[in-house]
Formats: structure tokens, C-alpha cells, sequence
């Protein structure tokens, strides 16, 4: 399993917003989460898996001071984009 793209790339702090995740090898019932970054991580919810190429689901970027580093690696399954997230005030 292997994540190569998130779209968008950002959002702002106490914002909402619909991602779509690219990569291979997705199956039903995997695992997303934002790791790496500093501050409250995102949350992620409503993840439906398209196909074995597509993810879609609802990042929710915390009320929370954020960190020094605003840059946050999207993890699918035991796969991770670096970098994938920059939260924005």
C-alpha cells in the first residue's frame, strides 16, 4: 500500500475541508492519520475507499495552537506521504 498525493495540500486552523488520496493498493478498512507534524494533529473521519488507486475523506484541522512545524505526512495503512498536509493560520 502505497500513498504518493493528498489534495488539497492545505487547510486552516478549525477548518473542514473534502481530501482525495492517490496512491496503490487500497482496500476497504484502512487506516488514515496525520503523523510528524507539531501541535493537535488532524482528525480524519468519513473515509470511503473509491478503489484500489482512491480514498476520499473529511480532514478536520484542530482550534488548537499549532505547532513551530505546520507540515503534516498523511499515513495510509503502513504506507506515509511526507510532508502532505501544511496547516495554515
Amino acid at each position: 500500500m502505497c500513498s504518493s498525493d493528498l489534495t488539497p495540500t492545505s487547510a486552516r486552523v478549525g477548518q473542514s475541508v473534502s481530501v482525495t488520496i492517490t496512491g496503490t493498493g487500497f482496500a476497504a478498512g484502512v487506516a488514515v492519520s496525520f503523523a510528524n507534524g507539531n501541535g493537535a494533529a488532524p482528525s480524519v473521519k468519513n473515509v470511503v475507499v473509491v478503489n484500489d488507486t482512491t480514498i476520499t475523506a473529511t480532514v478536520t484541522v484542530p482550534r488548537k495552537k499549532m505547532g513551530s512545524d505546520p507540515l503534516w505526512d498523511v499515513r495510509v495503512g503502513s504506507g506515509a506521504t511526507t510532508n502532505a498536509l501544511t496547516v495554515l493560520v
